[in-house]
């Protein structure tokens, strides 16, 4: 392994400690905390953006500062291939939303939702705290999502098959774990693994999925609140 290679895979992991310290740990003792002190236990929507946007914020701009070098690669390799970037980033979007139809036209043959209790809840939070879940859902988790699970965990494998193969299965299964609502998992799959391939074809250029990922947010919030 290259001193490059080597650095990238330090810094990823610190980046990923840092994810699953504030994702699974600050923040759900942090927000318990705060409902069970000031609003007797129930949920608060509020709470939740506020905490979201801090977090996921914070996180976004953390990850930039330790990933600085690599950033500034990426941006200068996506500005010289700018219309095979972009090429892929609509391409991309277009699949993720077909996706998003198809599962939905699947799901309903068994009378469910696409939406899954995780996803009805960010939906909830989203129609009580509209402009602080806009910053938060279109802007950093984005970034703080690519990242993570391509940026860093692609970095631990010389070969993209297996981080297309492990980035997809992260990303499903967090996005399902905390309400263990693993038969809403089938959208997480495909966005993930359709973001996961997009990364390797564009040679790994996290800028490729960031903007497809803030582009496909905010046209689910646009359409939520229409």
């Amino acid at each position: 392994m290259d001193e490059k290679a080597y650095n990238l895979k330090q810094k990823a992991t610190l980046c990923i400690l840092i994810y699953i310290l504030v994702s699974f740990v600050l923040l759900p003792i942090i927000y318990m905390t705060i409902i069970k002190c000031f609003f007797d236990g129930e949920k608060n929507y509020l709470v939740q953006a506020i905490l979201n946007l801090i977090s996921y914020g914070g996180m976004a701009i953390s990850f930039i500062i330790i990933l600085r070098k690599y950033m500034l690669e990426d941006l200068v390799s996506f500005k010289k291939k700018i219309l095979i970037c972009l090429g892929i980033t609509i391409a991309l979007i277009g699949l993720i939303k077909l996706s998003d139809a198809l599962c939905s036209l699947f799901y309903k043959l068994f009378n469910e939702s696409i939406n899954g209790s995780n996803q009805q809840a960010v939906i909830d939070t989203i129609k009580e705290n509209a402009v602080i879940m806009a910053f938060s859902t279109c802007l950093f988790a984005p970034i703080t999502e690519e990242i993570i699970y391509r940026k860093c965990i692609f970095s631990y494998f010389q070969k993209d098959v297996y981080g297309i193969l492990v980035s997809t299965l992260c990303f499903a299964l967090v996005h399902v774990f905390a309400s263990l609502d693993f038969i809403h998992i089938l959208p997480y799959l495909i966005t993930g693994a359709l973001l996961s391939v997009a990364y390797s074809l564009s040679k790994r250029n996290i800028y490729v999925t960031i903007i497809a990922h803030m582009l496909v947010n905010t046209i689910s919030i646009i359409v939520i609140l229409v």
